[in-house]
């Protein structure tokens, strides 16, 4: 499914289904793409992810009769509510229930749907850092309940080996006329903050590359293209729609830099900057616990919603490439994998793992 956790959740089941003693299947939506799952057991069963579909969910569940059962939360597919309820019902089957939260949920903003999935959870696995500590006060008594496993993830992104010759034939086809080339890669959403890329950038020097689905009727896409169109702008934009992993990884190698400005922050626990680290490409991104650049990563964490310093920023590292004989240390999807295992052999065995 087009979706960052959907990606994410790819990329776990085929490390999990890879370990010796573990079968792996996967409830989903009908119209996935089943294919290039070795090893994994898929099951395109749900239509809108509606109470509807509640029964053809259980008649799996119950037929495959896994010995842990986890759910990611959120993603894009989930349409209806039937996921924010599964957590109560699947309580019902007398199986260990693990929920993935890959955003920082129980804050103030949290809603109904938040409640539903956290009222019944125990054990919930974090990719973000300092879970604990961006919960809202009116949510500490049903996280004290909470078993937090903070097990980072990686990049769903290939890094990508090219050639010079390569990346210049690469380079002039999206740049020919020697171009600087900005890539933002992600969904395209108003809080990812796509839009400040025209405020970040200079339209006399750069080129900007949109990687992510682009929908005309969608009131910010649609600024979006009308912005690109505006004279100092147009033709000097491109969006690409949805890429394979493969595709985006050879744009996300040959740009001067990614450019991420987060209204909300972003940090390596992010799969798009994961994804640009990987490659040893430039990432300007926000942050509201780091500050500055970062020569191992090769990324500089500007404030939030300050776009003259990231633009400043830009201008500074704008194609800085980070050495390959750089050490950097990123998770890989073995390990995560290999904690995942830990956790759920200590829940079939009613033995909790420490938390944090």
């Amino acid at each position: 499914m087009k979706c960052g956790v959907g990606d994410y959740t790819f990329q776990l089941c085929q490390a999990l289904a890879e370990t010796p003693g573990t079968s792996v299947g996967v409830v989903t939506h009908l119209m996935a793409d089943v294919d290039g799952a070795p090893g994994v057991e898929i099951f395109p069963i749900t239509r809108k992810w509606g109470i509807a579909d509640l029964s053809a969910v259980i008649r799996v569940v119950r037929a495959w009769r896994g010995d842990v059962l986890h759910v990611q939360y959120p993603t894009q597919g989930y349409r209806g509510w039937l996921p924010w309820f599964l957590p109560i019902l699947l309580a019902t089957q007398h199986t260990p229930v693990v929920q993935t939260w890959h955003e920082y949920f129980l804050t103030e903003r949290a809603g109904v749907r938040t409640t539903l999935i956290a009222l019944p959870a125990r054990d919930v696995v974090v990719v973000r850092p300092a879970y604990r500590e961006r919960i809202a006060p009116r949510f500490r008594a049903i996280a004290s309940r909470l078993k937090f496993h903070h097990i980072p993830n990686a990049s769903a992104i290939p890094r990508v080996e090219m050639t010079a010759s390569e990346k210049q034939g690469l380079r002039h086809t999206f740049a020919p006329n020697g171009e600087v080339i900005l890539v933002y890669f992600g969904f395209l959403l108003r809080h990812k903050g796509p839009d400040l890329l025209f405020e970040i950038a200079d339209p006399a020097r750069d080129r900007l590359i949109f990687i992510g689905d682009i929908d005309p009727q969608d009131r910010y896409h649609h600024s979006l293209l009308r912005r690109s169109h505006e004279p100092d702008w147009d033709g000097k934009v491109l969006f690409t729609g949805f890429l394979p992993p493969m595709e985006v990884a050879r744009l996300l190698a040959i740009a001067d830099a990614v450019v991420l400005p987060f209204h909300d922050g972003g940090g390596l626990w992010n799969s798009s900057i994961h994804g640009a680290v990987l490659q040893g490409t430039f990432v300007l991104t926000t942050s509201s616990d780091r500050a500055g650049y970062s020569a191992e990563e090769n990324v500089y964490y500007s404030t939030i919603d300050k776009p003259e310093e990231m633009r400043l920023a830009l201008n500074r590292y704008v194609g800085h490439k980070r050495s390959p004989n750089a050490r950097i240390s990123l998770p890989d999807w073995r390990s995560i994998a290999e904690a995942h295992i830990h956790l759920y052999a200590r829940l079939i065995g009613g033995t909790d793992p420490a938390h944090g």
